[in-house]
Parts: structure tokens; C-alpha cells; sequence
């Protein structure tokens, strides 16, 4: 592999940081900030998480935890007859004859925010 010149390195260090800042800016744009406050014992168990690379910044496992709650949350909320996948197939059903436009689905997605 031929060495880079310094011209060359340069260009590559720099492609590098702006794809990093328009990644963060991706994922940062379509999130909204909160402030959370926790005891020193959750900050220090989230950044042991986090270095040993179970997750890649304290934000995702905050993000992560609350996630698991709203999916806990949610059991229970379709009765348990025996067959899931029916259940699932008949609620499809209904939906997508209730969707007309592009808002219905709006509005069907943003029942459980």
C-alpha cells in the first residue's frame, strides 16, 4: 500500500471529520434534547455500560432504557386468544381500511405518543 503525502492525509483527516459531523447532525436534527437527572450510582453504572461498548454513548442507553419501558408497557394491550398472528393479520385488516391519506397514517402512528 503506497504511503500518503501529507496533502493526501490531510484531505482523507478532513473527509473523515465532516462525515462525522454530518452524521451527528443526522441523528441529532431528528431528536429532540431533555435533560435527565440521575444519582452518581445509575451515572456510574451507565458509563460502565457504555465503556465496555455495550452501548456508544450515554444517550443510547438512556434512549435504550426507555424504549424497553414503553415495550413493557404494551403487554396486555391486545388480548391474548391464543393466536397472535391472527390477531396482528385482523388488526392490519381494519387499519388499512380506515387509512384514506397520508394523514390517517399520521394519525395512527402518533396514537401511542
Amino acid at each position: 500500500m503506497p504511503l500518503l503525502n501529507f496533502s493526501e492525509r490531510f484531505s482523507v483527516i478532513i473527509a473523515k471529520s465532516l462525515l462525522r459531523s454530518v452524521y451527528y447532525i443526522c441523528i441529532t436534527m431528528a431528536m429532540e434534547a431533555i435533560q435527565v437527572r440521575m444519582s452518581k450510582g445509575l451515572i456510574k453504572k451507565v458509563d460502565q455500560m457504555v465503556k465496555t461498548g455495550l452501548y456508544a454513548n450515554r444517550s443510547d442507553a438512556v434512549r435504550d432504557a426507555v424504549r424497553k419501558i414503553s415495550w413493557k408497557s404494551l403487554i396486555g394491550s391486545i388480548p391474548n386468544t391464543g393466536d397472535s398472528v391472527k390477531e396482528i393479520r385482523e388488526i392490519r385488516k381494519k387499519l388499512s381500511k380506515k387509512i384514506k391519506s397520508f394523514k390517517d397514517v399520521e394519525e395512527i402512528n402518533n396514537l401511542y405518543d
